[in-house]
């Protein structure tokens, strides 16, 4: 019914706005005083730019839609433009409380704009303890003059007993008062994301992390979106990560030309694999349990660079993962190589698979009659790909990762390598990893038009 369609709308340009919203500056201060310290997270992203990416054009208060946006229902772009006169888009800011639960709160600008909006919109709007109070079958809202909160939750004592519990919490300490990590929430990026990784992590944060935040600043720009990522202390110090190292881009030189993912990492004995290897364990059941038993003291002797690359084969369409090429390079004592490499070849014979090894004790294995599976000790690495070990390849891949402590290189020519009816752009990530910093872009291949507008259509 016509009532449904337009509780639809409704909700999905809600959801826009708390996704879309979060900067400011005349009321900034007021909504990071209102923030507890012991937040899990919180993130703030300037709206104005995003819809300005977008394609859209601000015009008497209102923004109008752009072309591409023209088959949206007229009641979503109302209510979108109506919004803007009511609560200060450009000041929002979602948060994940200390104890799980998502919160979006924004600065008011007309409390009355905002009640005419809603109840327009067959939203009624009620009082209780204070507040101005909406229900819906997706989101519960409260507001008063000043500020709104929204969460998903259809019980309004619910959101009002929340934001009365980070008001108190905020009054001991907000996150204003932890000077760095205003000061992150304060850049010029197009999005701010901090993580608390003590509330995150609960009792299993190390000492040394107790104090530390994630920070993630991404910009979207007309061709490429960017982020840089860093740990941050509460008061702004920068946390370098020492137990990454340099990679050795040799390695690079074993990826064949074709190649669409690329990963590496240089790691120190300093890396406490416990938790990774507790993680997959659990995630995998018992199944994986096992094999991490095996695994696992290979994995804490990895002491240098891991390298994971994958590719479409030339012979075969794209999609057909089952043909991509792959290697894994690991470097770890030479003992643990050549035990794990004797591992293989026991666990081979005892299960009677027949495999070959050449002069230089590599190893070739077939599994079936389209997967042959090599292992070797390649210049110290434990080397596993389903491709002779060639260490002559010309990919180009070296400027993304020299002198760099990791990295990620994801490539992807067109998308309608996956659907003919898909965009025939693709999509390019480059990411790098330093001491103090992670840092990368995303573009799109083969077309100059703008990302964002270019995503959006074809997410439509």
């Amino acid at each position: 019914c016509y009532t449904m369609k337009l509780n639809y709308i409704f909700s999905l340009a809600v959801a826009a706005i708390a996704l879309l919203g979060m900067t400011g500056c005349s009321h900034e201060a007021e909504l990071i005083d209102t923030i507890p310290a012991n937040v899990a997270g919180v993130a703030r992203i300037d709206v104005s730019e995003i819809l300005e990416r977008a394609g859209f054009e601000e015009k008497d208060s209102k923004f109008e839609a752009p072309d591409y946006w023209k088959d949206a229902p007229a009641e979503l772009l109302e209510v979108f433009g109506s919004m803007d006169t009511a609560i200060d888009l450009d000041d929002v800011m979602v948060v994940q409380t200390a104890a799980g639960k998502q919160i979006i709160t924004f600065a008011v600008k007309d409390e009355k704009a905002l009640v005419d909006v809603l109840e327009k919109n067959n939203k009624p709007v009620t009082k209780d303890d204070g507040y101005n109070t909406v229900e819906t079958n997706k989101f519960s809202m409260i507001f008063n003059a000043k500020q709104g909160w929204v969460m998903e939750d259809r019980d309004v004592k619910s959101i009002i007993s929340t934001v009365k519990a980070m008001e108190a919490d905020a009054k001991k300490q907000s996150i204003a008062k932890l000077a760095g990590i205003k000061q992150f929430l304060e850049k010029d990026y197009t999005v701010n994301i901090a993580g608390n990784t003590a509330a995150m992590t609960q009792n299993d944060t190390p000492a040394e992390l107790q104090d530390v935040w994630g920070t993630v600043g991404i910009n979207v720009e007309e061709k490429q979106i960017t982020f840089e990522g860093h740990a941050l202390k509460a008061d702004g110090d920068i946390v370098e990560v020492k137990e990454l190292q340099a990679i050795n881009p040799a390695v690079l030189s074993y990826i064949p030309g074709a190649t669409n993912f690329v990963a590496l990492a240089g790691c120190t004995p300093q890396i406490n694999w416990d938790g990774f290897i507790e993680a997959v364990s659990t995630l995998g059941g018992v199944q994986a349990r096992g094999v991490m038993g095996i695994l696992s003291p290979y994995i804490k002797s990895i002491d240098g660079t891991v390298m994971i690359a994958a590719g479409a084969s030339p012979d075969s369409p794209f999609d057909d993962f089952d043909s991509w090429q792959f290697i894994t390079m690991i470097h770890m004592p030479q003992a643990k190589v050549n035990e794990a490499l004797a591992t293989a070849r026991d666990m081979m014979s005892r299960y009677g698979i027949p495999f070959n090894e050449d002069k230089e004790g590599a190893m070739s294995a077939q599994l079936s009659p389209d997967m042959t599976l090599y292992a070797g000790n390649i210049d110290g690495y434990l080397a596993v790909a389903n491709r002779p070990f060639s260490p002559n390849r010309q990919n180009g891949l070296a400027k993304y990762f020299v002198n760099k402590n990791g990295g990620l290189y994801f490539d992807i020519p067109s998308m309608r390598l996956f659907n003919p009816s898909a965009p025939a752009w693709g999509i390019n990530v480059v990411a790098e990893v330093n001491p103090d910093n992670v840092k990368g872009a995303v573009k799109l291949n083969g077309s100059n038009d703008d990302i964002l507008p270019a995503i959006i259509k074809a997410a439509m």
